[in-house]
Formats: C-alpha cells, structure tokens, sequence
C-alpha cells in the first residue's frame, strides 16, 4: 500500500508542481479550504458526518461510536486520526508560516483530531523562517491560548493536558505492548504474527514490525527513515525535525504505509531531484 502514497506523489509532482514549489504552496492551501469545509460541516451535522463517512467507506470507523460521534474524526480523511491532521499542521508551519489565517485555522480545528497537532505544531514551529524572538514570543502567545481554549473546549485534549501529558503514553504502555514472539529467532527475525487491529493486537507501529519481522526490522525502518529524511529536505533542521516527527508518528500507528506523512515525503523527494537535474540548488521551505 506505500506505493499508493508513492506514485500519487509522482504524479502530482511531475503533472502539476513540476520544479513550482509556489504551486505546492497553492494546493496546499486549497487543500486546508476544503478540509475546513468539510470540517465544520461535519462538526455542526452528525448526519453530514455520517454521510461522508459512508461515501469514503469509512462506515465501520471509530469515529462514529457514540463516544466519538461528535468529539473527534471531523474533515475529509480516511486516515484522520493517525498522519494527515498532524502533517497538514507540520507542513504548513515549514511552508507558509505565519503569513495565512489558513494555518492558524487548520492548527486549532485539526488539534480537535488529534492530541499529536499539539507536536506537530512545536517541530513545526522550530523549523518555520520566524526570527528567533519572534518564535519566543509567538510560542508564549499561542500556548497560552491553546491551553486556555484546548482545556476549556476540547474534552480529548483536556484530559491530555488534566493528565500531564501522559494519557496516551499510559494508555499505549497498558494495552498495546503486546508482543506475540517466542525464542531468539522470532524476536529477531519475527513470528509473522499480525497483531495489529487483533483483539490482543497493537497500533503501536514499532509493536507490530516486531510481532511480524523482528527487531530488525526496528533498524531497517529507522534507516529508511533517515535515508528519506535526508533524500526529502536539504536543511539540516528540516531533516532532523522531519525525521523525529515519523519516528513519534511510528508509536501511534506503522509509518510506512498509505498515508501524508510518506506522500508528503515523496513528493519532497521528487521536487529536489527535479531542482537538482535542472542544476538549481533551491531548497525546499
């Protein structure tokens, strides 16, 4: 299924950007305007909700149990509760900055998604083109306000920031450290055991490449990481931060697969090589 997320970044890179990173920039932002759209629509209209759902073929989601009907799953996403909230925030902050309301809006509504906006939006704020001071002052202001109103009106986050960020930690280390491995060889190599959506399973991504390949598995995903990290951006800061960011992606679900996180980074990819055949050193924001 990663290929999916390969060849849509291929064809959108070598149909549409080209070598035009103002373009990226454009769809990017028009991007956030439908799924603004679509997510006060679905925020204001539980049928709305379920309709889309229904259309997407998400009807079975956990976004629509009673107890998260109306608190979590809102936008246009089949993967809206692992990568896209959070990658939508990452690149826009490395992208646009500060210079579009668009980005504030997407923060605060996908922040209702998905606690892990919340570090999404710090990596993404470390590598944005702020000055410094103004990154100091900024992060003052918009955790102050985010802490205010995230307590006050979002109940997910609120318990989050109730429990001293350690919620989900606490809840991934109750009941998903389960590990289905017996002997040397299937602890290195796997015991092929898929555990993930199993009622005894995982959504922990390093959890599932154990049960299945082993802990080598752990330092061939890490490697590829950095290979893709380094292969995405030409910044240092970038690479580090793009890095870290699929490393915690990794804990919430397994990375390598059809998702924003590795459509976003080929399509990186494939804009440098093409800067690089046309000899332009243009790096990547």
């Amino acid at each position: 299924m990663v290929f999916v997320s390969i060849f849509s970044a291929f064809f959108i890179v070598e149909e549409y950007i080209k070598n035009d990173v103002k373009k990226l920039i454009w769809i990017l932002k028009f991007s956030f305007f439908v799924q603004l759209f679509f997510w006060i629509a679905t925020y204001i209209s539980v049928d709305f909700k379920v309709a889309v759902y229904n259309i997407i073929g998400a009807s079975d989601s956990v976004n629509l149990w009673p107890q998260n009907i109306e608190s979590r799953g809102f936008g246009l996403s089949n993967e809206i509760n692992f990568t896209s909230p959070s990658v939508s925030v990452f690149i826009s902050l490395i992208l646009i900055g500060l210079n579009s309301p668009i980005v504030l809006l997407n923060a605060v509504t996908q922040l209702v998604n998905s606690n892990l906006v919340a570090v999404a939006a710090i990596l993404g704020f470390v590598g944005a083109k702020i000055k410094v001071i103004n990154k100091i002052i900024l992060a003052i202001a918009s955790l102050g306000l985010v802490f205010y109103f995230g307590v006050k009106y979002i109940p997910r986050f609120s318990d989050e920031i109730e429990s001293g960020g350690i919620r989900t930690v606490q809840i991934l280390i109750e009941n998903h450290l389960n590990f289905h491995n017996n002997g040397f060889w299937e602890w290195l190599f796997g015991a092929g055991t898929k555990v993930y959506g199993e009622e005894s399973g995982s959504d922990i991504g390093w959890v599932i490449l154990i049960n299945y390949y082993g802990v080598i598995s752990i330092f061939l995903v890490l490697f590829l990481l950095i290979a893709l990290s380094m292969r995405a951006f030409k910044n240092r800061i970038h690479q580090f931060l793009w890095l870290t960011f699929g490393l915690i992606l990794n804990t919430k679900g397994l990375v390598i697969g059809a998702n924003a996180y590795i459509f976003m980074t080929f399509v990186f990819i494939f804009i440098r090589y093409n800067h690089e055949m046309k000899g332009d050193s243009h790096e990547i924001r």
